[in-house]
C-alpha cells in the first residue's frame, strides 16, 4: 500500500507527504481494509495540522503519543522499551530552546543536523550507571565513562580499501589495470599513497585504542580469534604483542566459555489467564482501557500567539479559527456571489508591506528624498513604485519629524521584534506574544514612543485599539512596569494625505488588558482541536456585513442578539 501511494500509476513517483497533500486514494484492488486504514491515517494526521502552528515541538511530540497507540505496540515488542526511552529523550531535546528554536520547522532542521553529524547519538539510558546490566556501546558513546567489566570485540576488524586512493592537493594513485585480465598491479604512487593512508589508520586506530582500554576499572577482556591468527588488525596485533606478555594477562579458550546443558534455569511460569466477566475488576479492567485507547489531549502550559493572533481572537474567535488555524488569508477573499479572485485584497496587502519595508530602509534624516534610493533597492513594479513613493511621503507631513526629533543616537529603532511573556493565571497556561514595532523609540528621559503604520485613508482607531493596547503592554511589561506607559500612536498613510492619531492607556488600563489577554489564553487552551467554527463563539457585536468571512459566505456571523445561524 505504501508503494502505491509513493509510486501511483501512471503518475511521476512521489513521497508520503505529497500523497497526504494531494488526498491520494489507493488502488480498489488492495481491498478495504487497507483504504480504511489509509483514510484513518490520513484523517488523524489532518487533524494534527493545525497544532504545528500552535504548539511547540515538545508538545506537538507529546499529542502525537497521546494521540497513538505507539507506546502500547513498542513496549509488546523487542527491543521496545529502548524505543519508548528514546523517544522520551527526544520529547526532552525538545524542550531545549537551542534545539526547538522558533517552532516545529527549526527543530525538524537542527535534529535533521544531529542525525547527519557522526558519532550517533547515545541511545537513551534504560537504567542508571551503576546497574547491573550489559551495555553495547561505540567508542565514542563510552567515551568519558568508566566500567567495572569492559569487554571489547572484533578486535580482527581492519578497513578494507576499495575507493580510489587519495593524497595532498587532490592527487589519486589509482592502480594499473592488467592488459591480460589479470589483477590490478600496483604503481609507486598507488604504493605510497596506500602506505600513507595505512599510518593515518594506525595513528587514529592507536588513539581509539587508548581510549577504549582506559574505561575499565577493575578488568579488560580481549576476544581474539587466536593468537597465532594471520590477520589480527591493529589492534589485535597490538593485544597479541603487549597484552599476552603480560605476566597479569589471562587467556581462557573459547571452549571453556560454554554453557553446560542446562545450567540455564527455565523461566518462571506464567499465571493462568483469567476469563472475563462482570466483576468490579473487570469493569475497572474496562475503564483504563478505554481510557488508554481514548486519551485526553494534554493541558497546554503555554500558548503562543502573535498579536494579530490575539487580536483575531479577541475580536472573534471564529475569524481566529479560519485566519490562525486554517492558515486563510482574508485579503484573498471575495465578496460571496461576485466570483472575484481577491487580487485587489491581495495588492492592497503587498502594497502595505511594500510600504512598511520602504520605511525601515530609508534614511529619515535625508527626508522624502531619501525614498529613492530605498525604493531602487526593492525593484518595485514602476507603478508599485510611484504609489509606495507617495504614501510614505506622507511620514514627513503628519508631524512624526517633529514628535522624533528629540531622539538620540540608537534611540530609535524600526521593525523590532518583541516576545512578552505573560505567567497564567491559577488554572491557566502562560501566555507568549510575538509581535514587531514598526517603529519604537526610547528615550533615556520621559516614556517610550511607539507607531504602528496603516496604510488606508479610513481612520478608525478604535478597529486598532486592542492592537495597540497589547503593543503598549508588551513594552510597558519589558521594562518591568515602571515609569509611565508608552505614548502609542497610529500613523495612518493614504494618497489624499497622512495623519498621525494617538491611542494611549493608563497603567490601570493595561493592567485590565493583561487579564484580557490571559482570558484569551486560556479560551484558547480549552478549545478543541477539532473544533468547527459553529463551535466557537462569534465575536462581541458581531455584524456581519462588516466581516470579510461572512461576505465570502463562509461565516454567517450571529444575528442581532446573538444568535448563531448556521453555517
Amino acid at each position: 500500500a505504501l508503494l502505491c501511494l509513493c509510486h501511483p500509476p501512471g503518475a511521476d513517483p512521489q513521497g508520503l507527504a505529497q500523497a497526504l497533500a494531494l488526498g491520494a486514494d489507493l488502488p480498489l484492488w488492495l481491498g478495504t481494509q487497507q483504504q480504511a486504514r489509509w483514510r484513518a491515517s490520513r484523517d488523524w494526521l489532518e487533524g494534527l495540522r493545525p497544532l504545528v502552528r500552535r504548539r511547540q515541538p515538545a508538545q506537538l511530540l507529546e499529542c502525537l503519543v497521546e494521540s497513538t497507540d505507539l507506546l502500547p505496540v513498542w513496549l509488546g515488542t523487542w527491543g521496545g522499551e529502548q524505543r519508548a526511552a528514546n523517544l522520551r529523550k527526544l520529547i526532552e531535546l525538545a524542550r531545549d530552546p537551542r534545539l526547538s528554536g522558533a517552532g516545529v520547522a527549526d527543530f525538524t532542521r537542527r535534529l535533521q543536523e544531529m542525525v547527519d553529524q557522526p558519532p550517533e547519538d547515545a541511545q537513551a539510558a534504560l537504567m542508571g550507571e551503576e546497574a547491573p546490566v550489559v551495555r553495547l556501546m561505540t567508542i565514542h558513546q563510552a567515551k568519558g565513562l568508566e566500567f567495572q567489566v569492559v569487554a571489547l570485540a572484533d578486535l580482527a576488524f581492519r578497513p578494507r580499501h576499495t575507493a580510489p586512493l587519495l593524497g595532498p592537493g587532490g592527487v589519486m594513485g589509482q592502480k594499473a589495470p592488467d592488459p591480460l585480465g589479470g589483477p590490478a598491479r600496483p604503481t609507486p604512487l598507488s604504493q605510497a599513497l596506500l602506505a600513507r593512508q595505512r599510518a593515518v589508520e594506525e595513528a587514529e586506530a592507536a588513539r581509539l585504542f587508548y581510549v577504549a582500554v582506559t574505561r575499565a576499572r577493575e578488568r579488560l577482556v580481549f576476544c581474539l580469534h587466536g593468537a597465532a591468527a594471520p590477520d589480527q588488525g591493529y589492534w589485535g596485533r597490538w593485544v597479541g604483542q603487549y597484552v599476552l606478555p603480560d605476566p597479569l594477562a589471562q587467556v581462557i579458550p573459547a571452549q571453556n566459555l560454554e554453557l553446560a546443558p542446562g545450567s540455564a534455569t527455565a523461566p518462571p511460569a506464567l499465571p493462568a489467564p483469567v476469563e472475563a466477566g462482570s466483576g468490579p475488576q473487570d469493569r475497572q479492567a474496562q475503564e483504563i482501557i478505554q481510557r488508554c485507547l481514548r486519551p485526553q489531549p494534554p493541558a497546554l502550559a503555554l500558548v503562543s500567539e502573535s498579536v494579530s493572533g490575539l487580536e483575531d481572537w479577541l475580536a472573534c474567535p471564529r475569524r481566529h479559527f479560519f485566519t490562525r488555524r486554517l492558515g486563510l488569508d482574508t485579503a484573498w477573499l471575495a465578496p460571496a456571489g461576485q466570483g472575484g479572485s481577491g487580487l485587489g485584497g491581495a495588492g492592497a496587502t503587498a502594497l502595505g508591506s511594500a510600504v512598511h519595508r520602504v520605511l525601515e530602509i530609508t534614511d529619515l534624516a535625508q527626508g522624502p528624498a531619501g525614498l529613492e534610493p530605498a525604493l531602487a533597492s526593492l525593484d518595485l513594479a514602476p507603478e508599485l513604485a510611484g504609489q509606495v513613493h507617495l504614501l510614505a511621503a506622507g511620514w514627513w507631513d503628519c508631524g512624526l519629524p517633529g514628535l522624533l526629533a528629540a531622539a538620540g543616537p540608537g534611540e530609535l529603532a524600526r521593525e523590532q521584534g518583541f516576545c512578552l511573556l505573560l505567567p497564567g493565571q491559577p488554572g491557566g497556561p502562560d501566555v507568549e506574544l510575538i509581535g514587531e514595532f514598526d517603529l519604537l523609540v526610547r528615550p533615556a528621559q520621559g516614556p517610550a514612543l511607539l507607531v504602528d503604520y496603516k496604510v488606508t485613508a479610513e481612520v478608525a482607531p478604535d478597529k486598532y485599539r486592542a492592537q495597540m493596547a497589547i503593543y503598549s503592554l508588551a513594552l510597558w511589561r519589558g521594562q518591568g512596569a515602571q515609569g509611565p506607559p508608552p505614548r502609542a500612536f497610529l500613523c495612518y498613510l493614504a494618497q489624499s494625505g497622512a495623519r498621525l492619531v494617538e491611542v494611549s492607556f493608563t497603567p490601570e488600563q493595561l493592567e485590565r488588558w493583561q487579564g484580557r489577554v490571559l482570558q484569551a489564553g486560556r479560551a484558547m487552551a480549552a478549545s478543541q482541536v477539532q473544533a468547527r467554527p459553529l463551535d466557537l463563539p462569534a465575536g462581541e457585536g458581531c455584524l456581519p456585513q462588516a466581516c470579510a468571512l461572512a461576505r465570502a459566505g463562509l461565516c454567517a456571523g450571529a444575528g442581532p442578539q446573538g444568535a448563531d445561524v448556521k453555517f
